[in-house]
């Protein structure tokens, strides 16, 4: 499924990331929320079955990132990823259900298409 439903689920799945990620060191940016989540593209537009060991250590890097950064950063982060979610036009938004339990990442609510990028 590609377009704005893919984009906004993209996007939800990484806000919620950023959201509910333990402390850590390190301030997360935009460059680094690109590096940690670039392995997860071939996962998310199907051209590998299961996201690599490598994107779930970026999915887990971006986790711990925002767990010790400002809510301005972490909007920053998610703004960005938001602006390249929408350039893809491949997105497989099922896919993004997979990152999250195949990484081991354990979200407290759904990720769902409503979640937004968080306020400053």
């Amino acid at each position: 499924m590609a377009g704005k439903g893919a984009t906004l689920l993209f996007v939800s799945a990484f806000a919620f990331l950023l959201l509910t990620a333990p402390y850590a060191g390190g301030q997360i940016t935009c460059t680094n929320a690109r590096s940690n989540v670039a392995q997860c593209l071939g996962y998310l537009v199907g051209r590998v079955a299961s996201p690599p060991a490598p994107c779930c250590d970026g999915v887990r890097r971006l986790n711990s990132l925002a767990g010790n950064s400002t809510r301005v950063a972490i909007r920053a982060a998610c703004l960005c990823l938001q602006g390249d979610a929408r350039k893809l036009k491949a997105l497989n938004a099922n896919r993004i259900s997979g990152i999250v339990s195949n990484c081991g990442v354990s979200p407290p609510f759904p990720i769902s298409a409503n979640i937004t990028c968080p306020t400053a």
